[in-house]
């Protein structure tokens, strides 16, 4: 078990925590940004919605 008795251990903890959460921040929005930016949000969202028209074989947006 750790004690946070000593304050450079919890210095040290505390940053690598708060690193990691940004990271993972981070790359939340990147994520969100890409699928939106390259629309895949509509099938993430609609996954009934076909992604091509069978008939002419042209891709729907």
């Amino acid at each position: 078990m750790l004690s946070f008795d000593q304050p450079e251990l919890l210095s040290i903890v505390s940053s690598l925590f708060s690193v990691t959460l940004g990271v993972v921040i981070g790359a939340g929005f990147f994520l969100i940004g890409y699928l939106i930016e390259s629309r895949n949000w509509i099938f993430l969202i609609d996954g009934v919605r076909p992604v091509c028209d069978e008939s002419t074989g042209a891709k729907l947006l």
